[in-house]
């Protein structure tokens, strides 16, 4: 087979969120897996960041959808003639889009798209172009899901066929988000960070260039805020992710309720090799967020033998299960509570490390990859249901 992949996912901002996390683990995993077909990147630069990704033995090229000043960021009205032309003129067989908002409307190859989330689409305004956005959803020969929960959106917000829906769930790399082997580091690492102004801290990542509601992070921020009050301990809340206005906006907040000189944001880390640490030397991960497609933050943190306490909404309970603590979003009484226990309970908090570490091991990104090709060959042969 001939499998185009639109890559551009790496390329543009979503390479700091999760779906620029499947498109990097998705593609090492396939390389590794599969000896037999002929890849072709669809990119906005050349050569492009998949070409960086997969070892060079990979069968694959790279195919510049059209020449562009930012590559770093989509042009859809362009991309609705420019990626189909592509498309066309290398002759694939079947074309998998890893963003469910870059797919354009094709003819004369099979597509594939994962579907992350619905969360634009549904929360933005009714116009046609966010309408014309979801007929490639609906014409696509398969739609992969990350989730239980997104593929009931897609049944539920745009009544698709559930028999053109697959789940597979995202994974965590083995060889990175383990547990610590050299506790001494951890302890080194943990006192670097906080600067001995506090032996302990409460663990939250995410992406802060810009306001979302659903991630509640105003309600982390209150949660933190009670924390402190009623706890003896000296802690801090350690915050990794990409900054921008909406970091700004937090440390607002933060001076405003008095916590600001508690909290300490990292920023972005530009390899997962440096992410371990932090959720090592953790006390928990807190992740309050409202709408997750899948919530990797949770996956990875039980891994690395972290103890998490989660909302328990959308799609964040598949992906808990019963590998830590699940609490309504709204009720911060409770979060507080379980918070303390954790922090000063230590059988109890070994518990959770146990039950997380059993959960996590359900899933990886090698199974995802396996899952993806079979529906790549499923796809092929015309077996789409």
């Amino acid at each position: 087979m001939r499998i185009g992949i639109d890559t551009r996912a790496l390329e543009t901002g979503h390479r700091f969120r999760g779906i620029g996390t499947y498109a990097r683990n998705l593609l090492k995993n396939i390389a590794r897996l599969d000896k037999e077909n002929e890849y072709l990147f669809f990119t906005q630069k050349s050569p492009s960041d998949a070409s960086q990704i997969v070892p060079q033995a990979f069968k694959y090229q790279d195919v510049l959808v059209r020449q562009t000043a930012d590559p770093t960021r989509y042009n859809w009205s362009k991309d609705q003639y420019s990626l189909p032309r592509a498309i066309r003129k290398n002759k694939i067989d079947l074309v998998h889009f890893l963003d469910q908002l870059s797919c354009p409307m094709i003819k004369g190859a099979k597509t594939i798209v994962t579907v992350n989330d619905l969360f634009q689409l549904k929360g933005g305004q009714k116009n046609w172009k966010n309408s014309i956005k979801t007929w490639p959803l609906k014409r696509a020969d398969k739609i992969i899901a990350i989730s239980y929960y997104v593929k009931n959106d897609l049944i539920e917000f745009l009544k698709v066929d559930p028999g053109k829906i697959k789940i597979i769930y995202d994974g965590f790399d083995r060889d990175i988000f383990r547990l610590a082997e050299d506790p001494k580091k951890v302890e080194k690492f943990r006192q670097n960070l906080l600067k001995n102004r506090a032996k302990k801290y409460l663990f939250y990542i995410g992406s802060f260039i810009d306001h979302e509601p659903r991630k509640n992070l105003d309600f982390l921020l209150e949660i933190f805020e009670k924390f402190l009050k009623k706890s003896d301990e000296n802690i801090k809340l350690v915050i990794v992710g990409k900054t921008g206005s909406e970091s700004e906006r937090l440390i607002n907040l933060a001076k405003k309720t008095g916590v600001a000189d508690k909290i300490i944001f990292t920023g972005y880390l530009e390899k997962d090799e440096e992410l371990p640490l932090y959720f090592q030397a953790a006390e928990m991960l807190i992740f309050p967020s409202l709408l997750e497609g899948f919530g990797l933050p949770l996956l990875q943190a039980m891994a690395c033998g972290t103890p998490v306490v989660s909302s328990n909404t959308s799609s964040l309970p598949e992906v808990m299960g019963e590998g830590g603590v699940l609490i309504d979003p709204q009720n911060i009484n409770a979060w507080v509570e379980e918070i303390m226990r954790i922090v000063d309970e230590p059988e109890y908090r070994q518990k959770l490390i146990k039950q997380g570490l059993n959960q996590a091991e359900k899933f990886s990104w090698e199974k995802c990859a396996r899952e993806t090709l079979e529906i790549y060959k499923e796809v092929y042969q015309g077996e789409t249901r």
